[in-house]
């Protein structure tokens, strides 16, 4: 008996080739570079910069198409006042004062939509100014708040602010860092007329800002038993996240920014100098070719008016005038609202609403 046997048919190998290792010449010396883009190395420095400041949170950076800069978006961190909300120039205040009832989604663009055709509870008032009325289960709608206020100024006639905060000229880069360093909860740099691919640091060498807020008078509302409506209005069927305005700051609100190829000090001398009703040859010349931002809430319509019309040191000493005649307030006049605070509508805890704006800073690199 003989048994055939057959050749096994060769198939390729599949296993992991050896790997050959190759011990390094160390007689021979390394030539190979590591290259550095300059570009690179200083947006890294920037980045490294930004996130050490202590009054900022860096949300996200996008270097420029041409790698000639980059662009952070950062926040305020969480600070005890970021629950106010400062007023800034595209804010409509027509539906806001203590107690109306808004949309809270409209916070985002400062429109401050009115929420309509939910009854809403009466509220004690809690006024800042000693001389006002403290008043309880107030009916809550803007005709009874303006009643309110207006009768409140007839019987105290007029006063002076007593109120008064800002800055007297401190030096910027970016415009955004005016309002980082205000705590405005709008961007600075939105009043500029950016074209695209433009950036928002300051194009002349040095940038001098300066604000002034004047608080003339407060009012709170507190719900009773922290509900904010009706006993017949399910707050949990309500849409668009509602908020009601719990506290509003009335007064006036100034902030200028000038953009110079001087010094900062030949910059603040001209400033102070204005300020002072003394300036003189050079300061006006400085000013007429400076670059002037300015931003003004709760004055007249024809000082405000009248002040974008005038340019270099005429709209700078027509800017501290109107800052000046600012302390006297009567009945027909007592400001605008300039900051205010919001509490969730369908809560019952009565905490003030945070609201985390985001703002725009450039950094070109040098």
């Amino acid at each position: 008996m003989s048994i055939a046997c057959k050749k096994a048919p060769k198939h390729p190998e599949t296993g992991t080739p050896p790997v050959i290792v190759v011990p390094k010449d160390t007689t021979k010396k390394d030539t190979t570079k590591v290259i550095v883009q300059p570009k690179r190395l200083k947006i890294d420095s920037i980045r490294k910069d930004l996130s050490g400041r202590s009054i900022i949170r860096v949300m996200s950076d996008s270097v420029w198409r041409d790698s000639t800069g980059v662009t952070f978006f950062v926040e305020l961190k969480d600070y005890p006042d970021i629950s106010t909300i400062v007023l800034g120039p595209v804010a409509d205040d027509s539906q806001v004062y203590p107690g109306a009832l808004i949309k809270g989604k409209s916070l985002a663009d400062f429109s401050f939509k009115a929420l309509t055709g939910y009854a809403l509870a009466p509220v004690d008032v809690l006024p800042s100014d000693w001389s006002f009325d403290l008043v309880d289960n107030m009916p809550i709608s803007k005709k009874s708040m303006e009643d309110y206020i207006k009768k409140q100024m007839t019987r105290g006639g007029t006063r002076k602010v007593h109120a008064m905060a800002g800055t007297i000229g401190e030096p910027f880069e970016n415009y955004a860092e005016i309002s980082l360093n205000q705590r405005h909860s709008w961007d600075f740099s939105n009043l500029l007329n950016v074209k695209p691919g433009e950036n928002r640091r300051i194009k002349k060498k040095t940038g001098l800002y300066s604000s002034a807020t004047l608080r003339i008078f407060g009012i709170t509302t507190y719900p009773k038993e922290g509900k904010f409506f009706a006993p017949e209005v399910n707050p949990a069927s309500i849409p668009d996240e509602p908020l009601v305005v719990r506290d509003v700051t009335y007064g006036r609100t100034a902030t200028i920014a000038i953009e110079s190829d001087a010094p900062f000090a030949e910059i603040k001398s001209a400033f102070n100098a204005a300020e002072e009703k003394s300036l003189n040859a050079s300061h006006r010349s400085l000013l007429q070719n400076a670059t002037i931002t300015i931003f003004v809430r709760g004055f007249s319509t024809g000082d405000t008016n009248h002040l974008k019309s005038l340019r270099g040191a005429e709209q700078v000493e027509k800017y501290f005038a109107m800052i000046a005649a600012a302390n006297t307030v009567s009945v027909n006049d007592y400001g605008a609202p300039v900051e205010l605070m919001t509490s969730n509508a369908t809560s019952t805890d009565n905490s003030f609403h945070r609201y985390q704006y985001k703002y725009r800073l450039d950094y070109p690199i040098k």
